[in-house]
């Protein structure tokens, strides 16, 4: 480095699977995405990244007896320099890191002052200063100050001591006691006279749970008991030690999977771990049911969010968390090593290919140190780092268009459908295509070109106007299909993120025309209104002609029957007129008749 003018060796190991497969190198290459290729004589290109994850091991070297002495492990605890290390049938190891030197406790049979067994699962200290090493079997080994061991053994099935057994699973050390989870149940140890604590089974509540894999004390002095048959929390005042150690059931708060309330529920009842974080929150490991956390509402009930693997979740099979310096929750599981941000829910899980030992992890085998550092124990070994060590990867990776499928059929460049060719050059250097609407069913996929982490990539795209959110998918499902899409213009847009999780702004932009169907188009619908006018002018043409014609027809037989009526009226006043004369003719008769009519009655006389 030459700011420190330091420098770094990375040295041929033949048991080391991460290091330089020879010592003679030849070539070195650094390319632009941090990537050293390394060519050596007769051992091939070694490969690693300078943004690579500083992941440090502890392993078992065979033959050496300075080394791990099995690589499965089962408890960790750091004290300054000294790192203790339990293991699955190596029993217990001290490694001074300072010295690099190991010293190994094994079980030795025969000698009650070694440790009593070789599979060491919990291992504490008190302020005492002495370490406390909880073994799968054998009881509790309390290491004395010559090295030596005196073995505890748990009472098992004591109506006076309550069922506890010598599995013992996790040691928990508050005010001058030690707590116990085994495979029996809750135990308590006063530690200065190494008696057990009464727990009555007809009266106290806690000797009715059993199949404890973790404990915790929160931040509230609650004790929180991590079983197979769920999550346990009661106050740890309500003991009242030493007097005696009654803890009624209405004190103990019970966290299980309901099935008839799944959203205000545990998603399963097996638990392996709890851990508080700094912001009073509480997370729950489960196996096979992922990873929960729990955050207090207004009432004080616990309120769950779960994580699985389909939030980016490594593995559901969760074995420890430990939350770091930056508030980061670390999570080991069955496959793999998970990173959430709390604050965000964003998700980075670590595999061998970035440095860890071994995919799979071990029950309880997790510890951070007073520094910092991380220690996480696998089956393959220790893992340890330094997360504020990682760096960040300054390469924004940029999301290429690698293949155009049209009913499953990819498109090359040149290829003609439906008379027109569709790609004029390669798909990664083409910012346009248009396709006919009979190509309704077509896939775009995509791809980043990043040697790095490249099964970490995740990747989101958008067709503007049709998907109204970014659709995110997996390093393995790199493509987006559309089916039935309306005619018209399109944007397509994709994007990558980084390996940490982060997304780039550098989105690929392609666009989309589906040329519609002729009768869809533009000048077919201009053609089709115009020929509408035209018809509507010439049908309200031919109607004003015809609505004229029937007016002159109607006129002229309004003047006919008009004629025809004063014909009529002027035939009747004729008539009129005749009789009236006739009448006036009778009148004078009448008057003559009626005087010739007088003049002979005067003769008469």
């Amino acid at each position: 480095q030459p700011s420190t003018n330091s420098f770094t060796s990375l040295p041929y190991k033949d048991i080391d699977n991460f290091s330089l497969n020879s010592m003679f190198v030849r070539k070195i290459l650094i390319d632009t995405d941090g990537n050293v290729w390394i060519g050596t004589e007769k051992g091939g290109v070694n490969h690693f990244n300078l943004y690579q994850k500083p992941f440090n091991y502890i392993v078992n070297e065979p033959n050496n007896p300075n080394s791990l002495s099995n690589n499965t492990i089962n408890s960790i605890f750091s004290d300054g320099d000294s790192l203790w290390i339990g293991t699955a049938g190596g029993g217990l190891n001290l490694y001074n890191r300072k010295t690099g030197i190991f010293r190994r406790y094994i079980h030795q049979p025969g000698n009650p002052y070694s440790l009593s067994a070789d599979y060491v699962t919990a291992i504490t200290k008190t302020p005492d200063g002495t370490i406390w090493a909880g073994t799968w079997g054998s009881g509790l080994c309390r290491m004395l100050a010559d090295g030596h061991f005196r073995t505890i053994l748990p009472p098992i099935d004591n109506p006076e001591t309550g069922y506890v057994n010598t599995f013992i699973s996790s040691l928990l050390y508050y005010d001058g006691y030690l707590y116990i989870g085994t495979e029996g149940g809750l135990a308590i140890m006063d530690v200065k006279t190494e008696t057990f604590v009464h727990l009555s089974r007809t009266t106290n509540a806690l000797a009715r749970i059993s199949e404890i894999g973790a404990l915790l004390r929160d931040s509230k002095n609650n004790l929180w008991l991590a079983t197979r048959t769920g999550l346990f929390t009661f106050p740890l005042n309500v003991l009242n030690l030493p007097h005696d150690a009654d803890c009624p059931v209405n004190r103990i708060s019970v966290y299980k999977h309901i099935p008839l309330d799944e959203a205000n529920s545990l998603p399963g009842n097996y638990i392996t771990s709890v851990m508080e974080d700094r912001e009073g929150r509480m997370w729950i490991g489960t196996y096979g049911d992922g990873l929960v956390k729990g955050e207090q509402n207004n009432t004080g009930d616990l309120v769950f969010r779960r994580y699985t693997t389909r939030d980016g979740l490594s593995n559901n099979v969760i074995y420890t968390i430990l939350q770091d310096h930056d508030d980061n929750i670390w999570v080991s599981t069955d496959y793999g090593l998970s990173r959430i941000n709390p604050d965000n829910d964003k998700i980075e899980s670590f595999f061998t290919n970035d440095g860890l030992l071994s995919n799979q992890f071990y029950w309880s085998a997790s510890y951070i140190s007073e520094s910092g550092e991380l220690f996480f124990g696998s089956i393959n070994g220790l893992s340890h780092f330094y997360p504020s060590n990682f760096p960040i990867y300054p390469i924004e990776p940029k999301a290429s268009l690698t293949s155009l499928r049209v009913f499953n059929a990819e498109i090359s460049q040149g290829v003609k459908r439906f008379g027109k060719v569709i790609l004029e050059k390669p798909l990664y250097k083409t910012d346009e295509i248009s396709l006919s609407y009979k190509d309704n069913a077509f896939s775009i996929e995509f791809s980043a070109l990043d040697y790095f982490q490249p099964q970490k990539t995740r990747y989101a795209y958008r067709l503007e106007g049709v998907d109204k959110d970014w659709v995110e998918v997996s390093s393995d499902k790199r493509i987006a299909t559309y089916t039935n899409l309306k005619g018209g213009s399109y944007t397509f847009r994709v994007r990558a993120s980084r390996s940490d999780g982060t997304w780039g702004q550098n989105d690929t932009i392609l666009i989309l025309t589906i040329r519609p169907p002729f009768w869809q188009t533009g000048w077919f619908l201009t053609l089709l209104v115009l020929c509408l006018l035209a018809i509507t002018y010439i049908y309200s043409r031919y109607h004003s002609k015809r609505l004229l014609l029937e007016n002159e027809r109607l006129e002229r037989m309004v003047n006919i029957r008009t004629q025809k009526i004063k014909e009529q009226n002027e035939y009747m006043q004729h008539q009129a007129e005749i009789l009236k004369e006739a009448n006036e003719n009778l009148k004078i008769k009448s008057k003559l008749i009626e005087g010739q009519k007088r003049e002979l009655e005067a003769k008469n006389k």
